[in-house]
């Protein structure tokens, strides 16, 4: 009989949390973020992840080159997202390098707006506070294991100065 007792109390706190989940009304003091399985942040951590009912991925926000997704075209996106994020990262970084033209005054450049076009091209406007430029670039990106291995640039020509 003790057993059954048991058995009732965990199926009926097992069916509250089940309805919990539809209506997940978590108190959120602080941000707190974690990373379910699905892709997902949530940002008042283990107690809205769990009253959604999702398994933990990581600790902390999603990162977009985690590409958790089941779906084939969500990792296709995902992977774009990815390679388009490193590619910014290596433009801002390398921006100085790639010009063709030097900084006036031995400052640097600084990126200022990407913006993407397909056929993994983009047009990057940089300067240096003194001298801006738009250039169009296009970027090969090799892979190993499934990670970003490499990076680098196919072209970049500046169309425009300022």
């Amino acid at each position: 009989m003790k057993k059954f007792v048991i058995i009732l109390i965990l199926l009926l706190s097992f069916s509250l949390e089940a309805s919990a989940a539809s209506n997940c009304q978590i108190e959120c003091f602080r941000y707190d973020p974690v990373c379910g399985v699905n892709g997902q942040t949530y940002g008042c951590g283990l107690p809205e992840l769990n009253c959604h009912g999702v398994k933990l991925a990581y600790l902390g926000a999603c990162k977009i080159n985690s590409c958790l997704l089941s779906d084939q075209q969500s990792k296709k996106l995902c992977a774009t997202l990815t390679e388009k994020n490193a590619f910014e990262k290596y433009l801002s970084d390398n921006i100085s390098k790639l010009s063709p033209k030097k900084a006036v005054l031995g400052g640097t450049f600084y990126v200022t707006k990407i913006v993407w076009q397909p056929s993994r091209i983009a047009l990057v406007s940089y300067e240096d506070g003194h001298v801006a430029f738009t250039a169009q670039t296009k970027i090969a990106v090799t892979y190993k294991n499934g990670q970003i291995k490499q990076i680098k640039t196919v072209f970049f020509n500046i169309l425009s100065d300022k």
